[in-house]
């Protein structure tokens, strides 16, 4: 983005944290960045970010449609130089087209926000993979049976993401815990919230004994002597004191933010007689880890495709991209979609999307590589579903997902087949459909190989 557009979706963000948050008429906040109004407001850096994305998509489908009038203009003063001037050019210009091979993330497709997060076995670590923009922290509770006197360890390497918190709770239920998190900035912080009172909540604070930045480890350790406890990063005391009565009966690993974090060699010791109360260094699935661990949403780049896993009964997940401007509001073009279904276990469904938000869409969805039909949602209801097509006698290799759009409506087709056709007064919100998604359902992988938008011949 350019710098123009950052100002303008700052002070937009600022206006719209004053309107939510009165406390700040009072303070100078014409010169905060985004961060500093995380400071400034009562309101939570998640509800902050939220106001922001809100912002920032607003101004974006705003300069999109600048852009597309920019571009028919361009288009007319084009027509008029070829017609002026017809000998300097012998040949029409060959549509636009925009072809999406997959190979990388260059257009810039995003899981949706509905995602949740991953939980998955991989290289010999368990990975917890969070992309859901309103979770404050993502956990996993382990029930065991703790001793009186113990020390937990855990490795904790942080892969991508943002600046977020990661570590471990140990505790009775969620509203009495204690945690202890560092960033990958070099900062920690440990508390305790007893009856869902916060006994101490102090703020974060630098280390040297926290390693920074991605791809490096962490070893966090919590050890507990009754009432007493000791926080240690990397063999380091960070900190010490009383834990207010809590008497944990389980532990958590922990990821705050949109970020993923790899787990590792995790182990509980009887400090007493120093035995193991429990160990894991996940090379192998293990309870409680292994449920967790079929828990997938999650989607790669992987040789030239792009893969989305799913492994959740009756829910849908979906990565979405901007409708190149050239196509946007068009009235002719069409969509090509090629996928390989990868690996399914009983039903399941996968397609593409035209989106306006997670609860208006219009998709065609594919059941079982064999049939598929026309699926219209409104303000999270289903407001049109169409009737299958005829089953396929077999599953098909390859499937081809087509749309054609006209000034009439769309036309939809599955491996060459007729499936729907609505007409365009049948579409709510058109103008504002601005976004293209790939869907998966179910206990399903599937890898995306191509997508093509280009004029309607």
């Amino acid at each position: 983005m350019s710098k123009h557009t950052d100002k303008k979706i700052l002070d937009l963000l600022k206006q719209r944290v004053l309107d939510r948050d009165k406390e700040l008429e009072q303070l100078e906040y014409h010169k905060a960045t985004k961060e500093a109004l995380v400071e400034m407001t009562a309101l939570s850096k998640t509800e902050v970010d939220a106001l922001y994305n809100q912002v920032k998509t607003e101004v974006l489908v705003e300069q999109r449609k600048k852009r597309t009038r920019i571009i028919w203009i361009s288009v007319v003063a084009a027509v008029i130089v070829l017609i002026a001037v017809p000998k300097i050019i012998k040949n029409s210009t060959p549509p636009e087209e925009f072809a999406e091979n997959f190979d990388d993330n260059s257009n810039s497709w995003s899981f949706s926000n509905k995602t949740g997060t991953g939980y998955y076995l991989q290289n010999g670590q368990f990975v917890m993979d969070v992309s859901k923009e309103t979770t404050k922290i993502d956990y996993i509770d382990h029930a065991i049976q703790l001793p009186e006197k113990y020390t937990i360890t855990i490795d904790a390497s942080k892969l991508s993401g943002l600046v977020e918190s990661f570590g471990i709770y140990i505790g009775a239920n969620s509203n009495n815990f204690g945690y202890f998190f560092i960033r990958s900035t070099g900062t920690a912080r440990c508390g305790f919230s007893i009856k869902s009172e916060w006994q101490d909540n102090p703020d974060w604070f630098e280390s040297e004994a926290v390693l920074k930045g991605e791809n490096v480890v962490n070893r966090i350790q919590v050890t507990v002597s009754g009432n007493s406890f000791e926080f240690f990063v990397n063999g380091k005391s960070l900190g010490k004191g009383e834990m207010y009565g809590l008497k944990p009966t389980q532990y958590s690993i922990a990821v705050g933010g949109i970020q993923k974090i790899a787990f590792d060699n995790l182990k509980i010791i009887n400090d007493a007689d120093k035995s193991v109360v429990y160990e894991n260094d996940f090379s192998k699935p293990d309870a409680p880890w292994i449920e967790k661990a079929n828990l997938i949403k999650y989607a790669e780049f992987k040789d030239g495709n792009y893969v989305m896993t799913v492994n959740e009964d009756d829910y849908c997940y979906w990565a979405s991209t901007w409708i190149p401007a050239e196509f946007e509001k068009t009235d002719e073009y069409e969509i090509i979609l090629k996928a390989k279904v990868i690996n399914r276990e009983g039903v399941g469904y996968y397609g593409i999307m035209f989106l306006t938000n997670d609860n208006n869409y219009i998709t065609l969805e594919v059941k079982d590589e064999r049939q598929a039909r026309v699926r219209v949602v409104q303000d999270g209801e289903y407001q049109y579903n169409g009737t299958y097509s005829a089953e396929l006698s077999s599953a098909p290799e390859e499937l081809e997902l087509k749309i054609e759009k006209s000034k009439e409506g769309t036309k939809y087709f599955f491996n060459g087949t007729l499936v729907d056709k609505i007409k365009k007064e049948h579409w709510f919100y058109w103008e504002d459909i601005d976004k293209i998604a790939l869907r998966v359902c179910n206990h399903s992988t599937v890898a995306f190989e191509s997508l093509t938008i280009r004029e309607l011949k």
